[in-house]
């Protein structure tokens, strides 16, 4: 009686060890798709923040066909996300470039558009 209550004390202490092996390897999976979906939702904001001074830098040209300049931003206010933008207006073509960072310093996007358009609006992009 004695020997069958040791055997199944051991046997529980190896079903405890293998439980928590796998639950930590599990828990491991976890934390790297974790870190993974965090660092791809970083990427996505910086790159419609990008997005967003590429249409900033067009709603200028909008207003004034001749502007080309170079601003920053903070979107949305009090965020700590900036966008950078640059316009090169040549008279023939314009090139917009927008860089964003985000306030966590983790990612950053930059995207560049160029269009090219006659001296009359509506421009052909």
């Amino acid at each position: 009686m004695r020997s069958e209550r040791g055997s199944a004390f051991i046997l529980m202490l190896a079903i405890s060890l293998g439980m928590t092996v796998l639950i930590m390897g599990l828990w491991e999976v976890l934390r790297v798709d974790w870190q993974i979906i965090g660092s791809q939702k970083e990427r996505w904001i910086a790159r419609y923040l990008a997005e967003a001074g590429i249409e900033r830098g067009f709603e200028l040209l909008t207003e004034d066909s001749t502007w080309s300049g170079t601003f920053q931003e903070e979107f949305p206010a009090s965020s700590g996300n900036h966008y950078y933008v640059d316009v090169v207006n040549d008279g023939v073509s314009v090139t917009i470039r927008s860089h964003a960072t985000l306030a966590s310093g983790y990612d950053s996007e930059t995207i560049e558009v160029q269009a090219v358009f006659e001296k009359s609006w509506p421009w052909e992009i």
